[in-house]
């Protein structure tokens, strides 16, 4: 069963301190050739939902050696729905949205270089 460690507490410490970064940078990642500001808050909601499921999942599911999302024979209806909805549809959109996210600042670099700090 999961429970809460110290890398859940400094995961959480640092993606709240980044998102007031992002919150207060705002409007200045916003006046960029494309929109770094949504895709810092897409990527760091896709972290912490991922985060979410996994330790959800481990709750729900009774104490064994394997990791959460490295058995897809969940014992529940609950930690199957996380374990796909994380595997098919979150590491997936994080992946793209990384791709993406890469082209995208490789163009801010080159357009609108003043709204890096």
């Amino acid at each position: 069963m999961a429970k809460l460690s110290s890398c859940d507490v400094v995961m959480a410490a640092c993606m709240s301190y980044a998102l007031c970064d992002l919150l207060l940078d705002w409007s200045r990642l916003g006046g960029c050739s494309k929109p770094l500001n949504i895709w810092l808050f897409v990527s760091y909601a896709l972290m912490i939902t991922s985060r979410f499921c996994y330790f959800v999942g481990g709750r729900r599911r009774p104490a064994t050696p394997e990791s959460f999302l490295m058995c897809a024979r969940q014992p529940g209806r609950v930690p199957q729905v996380l374990f796909w909805l994380t595997w098919l549809v979150i590491v997936p959109a994080f992946a793209f949205w990384s791709l993406l996210g890469s082209f995208w600042l490789a163009d801010v670099q080159a357009q609108t270089p003043r709204c890096l700090p």
